[in-house]
């Protein structure tokens, strides 16, 4: 996956449009266009201008892996250990960054749903 397919999927992910973006970051909708399409690659200010309006880091524009600092020091306590000893699958980092990117009461309401499955699986294994 390229910068710009990143790119997309994140504005995607925040339901932003891409006008809206590229007048946050300053630029035309038609630069913002070719980095998207992966026709040419952001400067590095226009790259950093991006994934601040992203809230993401430029490591995972760039490269597609996230900083610790970046995603896991905006998830509650509870799901910080955990994104900890997960942080080397890619499937994990992309999740803990959609979750990193919702508001408040929905990530309470998923810590909620994940303690009921954890309350009742785990009282399932300790049964067998």
């Amino acid at each position: 996956m390229a910068i710009g397919d990143r790119i997309r999927a994140l504005v995607k992910q925040r339901g932003m449009k891409f006008i809206h973006l590229a007048d946050s970051v300053g630029i035309s909708p038609s630069h913002l266009s070719d980095i998207v399409n992966n026709k040419t690659g952001p400067s590095v200010k226009v790259l950093e201008r991006i994934a601040d309006t992203l809230n993401t880091s430029t490591d995972y524009l760039i490269k597609g892996t996230l900083e610790d600092d970046v995603i896991i020091k905006n998830l509650p306590t509870e799901l910080q250990m955990t994104a900890k000893r997960f942080r080397d699958d890619a499937e994990f980092q992309i999740m803990m960054h959609k979750l990193g990117g919702l508001p408040a009461d929905e990530i309470t309401k998923i810590i909620s749903a994940l303690k009921t499955f954890e309350e009742i699986f785990g009282s399932r294994e300790k049964d067998m």
